[in-house]
């Protein structure tokens, strides 16, 4: 449960202007709380969604909803080797080729955990880029061409809501405090197209 909107992705300035601009937008925004429950009811004999339940502090609140979208995450579905080298979430830790610790197999997008170069550790990082180039990787090397290689990554990754548009590289302050990294950062602000 995070403080804020994209709180593993982004420092708290832009989560927490990310969130003021949803909220004045509609969005009905709960951070920190917890799902308990939906409220069900049944329409010409077809189960409804109507609502949830919400707990944030010991307080549950019931909330009506026209549409309820459920966003919890991914866990890779690595159970079928289970004696491979793994990061803590399951995802398989592979080298530069994609190559897991069993002999000819190869792990790519979400399944892999790739070294994260601002931590020096192996992480899931699932973005759609670490995918493309994880797919691509793998499938050289299948193919016998050693030369095109993934050593690591950083976890770039941007996002655009109501006009907004943000990205990131590497890992948040909050991240690195966590981590005991001693971490700078720095905000840059530029039009995210050519101007001609």
């Amino acid at each position: 449960m995070l403080p804020r909107p994209a709180a593993n992705y982004f420092d708290k300035e832009f989560g927490t202007d990310l969130m003021t601009t949803m909220k004045k937008e509609g969005v009905d925004v709960r951070c920190g709380t917890k799902v308990m429950g939906y409220l069900v009811d049944t329409e010409g004999g077809k189960k409804v969604i109507r609502g949830i339940t919400l707990e944030k502090d010991g307080v549950q609140t019931k909330v009506e909803a026209d549409l309820v979208i459920q966003c919890i995450g991914f866990l890779p579905n690595t159970s079928l080797l289970a004696d491979a080298h793994k990061v803590k979430n399951g995802a398989l830790i592979i080298d530069q080729y994609c190559q897991t610790s069993v002999k000819d197999v190869y792990a790519i997008g979400g399944a892999a955990a790739i070294m994260n170069a601002a931590t020096g550790e192996y992480q899931n990082i699932d973005l759609a880029t670490n995918a493309v180039k994880t797919g691509v990787v793998a499938a050289s090397h299948i193919n016998g061409m050693t030369n095109i290689k993934l050593e690591n990554v950083v976890g770039t990754n941007a996002i655009h809501v109501f006009g907004h548009h943000l990205a990131s590289t590497g890992i948040s302050e909050e991240v690195a405090k966590i981590r005991g990294i001693q971490a700078v950062a720095s905000y840059f602000e530029d039009a995210d197209r050519p101007e001609w």
